[in-house]
């Protein structure tokens, strides 16, 4: 991760579990009843989203922060450069995942990742 951006603690506590597979170190972020949309599933509860984060472990999910935008504390977009092993079929070369990230009391409320056209 560049280290230029300036993350809420619980957002790069995420980026930097999800870059070293360490599951419980990107759980720790979330409050219990947090959900997670990501792939047009939701995931919902801490449990749910152990889960979760345990396939993108196996998957060897990597992020490279490319943009960050923060709208007032509750609300940061981060955009990063994906990589792993995970099906990339009909997936571009370079893909840029968009991570909306919803805080609330220093915790990770809401997640909801998608594919958008930032690949410019």
């Amino acid at each position: 991760m560049n280290e230029s951006f300036a993350l809420p603690p619980p957002v790069a506590a995420y980026i930097d579990g999800m870059n070293h597979g360490a599951i419980e170190e990107m759980a720790a972020g979330f409050a219990s009843d947090a959900w997670v949309n990501d792939e047009h599933t939701e995931h919902v509860g801490i449990g749910a989203i152990r889960a979760w984060l345990a396939g993108a472990v196996d998957a060897n999910v990597r992020v490279d922060v490319r943009r960050v935008r923060i709208n007032g504390p509750a609300h940061v977009i981060v955009d990063g450069e994906i990589d792993g092993t995970f099906p990339r079929d009909g997936l571009p070369d370079h893909i840029v995942l968009t991570h909306y990230f919803s805080l609330d009391s220093g915790k990770i409320s809401q997640l909801i990742i998608l594919l958008n056209d930032v690949n410019r």
